[in-house]
């Protein structure tokens, strides 16, 4: 599925996706409609599109819609939406969807979930504490939700690998020792996608800009010394790959656990020490506006001496990411 759907999101940057294809792969197939439903929590897709994708969820029963609803109706707290406001939200979700004719207790979860997502992204998020440089704001994300990006993560982590500035195939050593995810998009897990959706609106940033988000694991004796995200353009692939997909303006870092020792996030110059809280995401910014590096930027992951650190780390550039588009127009 996760192929199709690469070919599809393809088909859709060339304009050559007609919506009667992807509503005919929604009527037919299950699996279709939670790949796009997921899809749709990570991406800058329409509410049009957003509306079409839960209801096909709704035909379909799937149990995602069931945890969406969970989720998404105690994360906004859906009793704070005026009766007003809520039946305009329902009216236009059946506008967006005509050929709805009578609403199930599925339809329901539906149109409840894009209830809950309007008012999220309409909604303010700047509880949090400014640090100089950077802001930490309290994204009051749930610990279930941190326990299935652990465990979904666990079986993928790789060794980072820091390349040198020698080139193609030279590697730098000592800069950082720990383990990693870059998850993969498109890809099926729903937690995911919720986070990375939470992550976007608190760093103030649309999704289309987000890169795919990276789980990192630090476990005792491991680090990652001074360095700046902005990426710098040493050799022609990178500055090619910049010019292609954009340079690194902003960081967001989302603290799963804070059950460890050690593993503060330091900046060096002015001098901030954070550390780590269970849901906690760290915002800061890479560059100028002139697209240039900023000095404060400079940071680093202290070593941790015990337990276990586990963080997601989300860039965003300054071109949008054709990955992170809907399939309607």
């Amino acid at each position: 599925m996760q192929q199709l759907f690469v070919q599809l999101l393809e088909e859709r940057y060339f304009n050559r996706l007609p919506e009667a294809l992807v509503l005919k792969f929604a009527t037919e197939s299950a699996d279709f409609v939670r790949f796009w439903l997921v899809h749709c929590m990570r991406s800058m897709v329409s509410e049009r599109e957003l509306a079409i994708a839960l209801f096909f969820s709704a035909e379909w029963e799937l149990e995602e819609l069931a945890s969406l609803k969970s989720f998404w109706s105690s994360y906004v707290a859906m009793e704070d939406i005026q009766q007003e406001q809520e039946q305009e939200l329902k009216a236009t979700f059946c506008q967006f969807v005509p050929w709805l004719k009578t609403i199930s207790p599925s339809h329901e979860d539906a149109i409840c979930v894009f209830s809950a997502l309007w008012f999220f992204e309409h909604r303010s998020t700047s509880v949090g504490k400014q640090l100089q440089s950077a802001m930490l704001l309290y994204s009051q994300l749930p610990m279930s939700l941190f326990d299935d990006i652990k465990s979904f993560s666990l079986p993928h982590l790789r060794p980072i690998t820091v390349y040198g500035h020698q080139g193609k195939g030279s590697v730098e050593r000592g800069i950082r020792n720990n383990m990693h995810y870059p998850t993969p998009i498109p890809n099926d897990n729903l937690a995911m996608a919720c986070i990375e959706r939470v992550i976007a609106k608190f760093a103030g940033v649309k999704l289309a800009f987000a890169e795919p988000i990276v789980v990192l694991r630090y476990e005792p004796g491991q680090f990652y010394q001074w360095h700046y995200d902005a990426i710098h353009a040493y050799t022609a692939e990178i500055q090619a790959e910049l010019e292609r997909f954009g340079q690194r303006f902003k960081t967001a870092i989302l603290y799963l656990n804070d059950d460890f020792e050690g593993g503060e996030t330091e900046f060096k110059a002015p001098y901030i020490q954070v550390k780590p809280e269970t849901a906690t995401i760290l915002v800061f910014d890479n560059t100028d506006q002139a697209g240039k590096p900023i000095p404060s930027s400079l940071h680093r992951g202290c070593e941790v001496t015990a337990g276990q650190k586990w963080v997601c780390t989300q860039w965003f550039r300054d071109k949008p990411f054709w990955l992170r588009a809907g399939l309607f127009g």
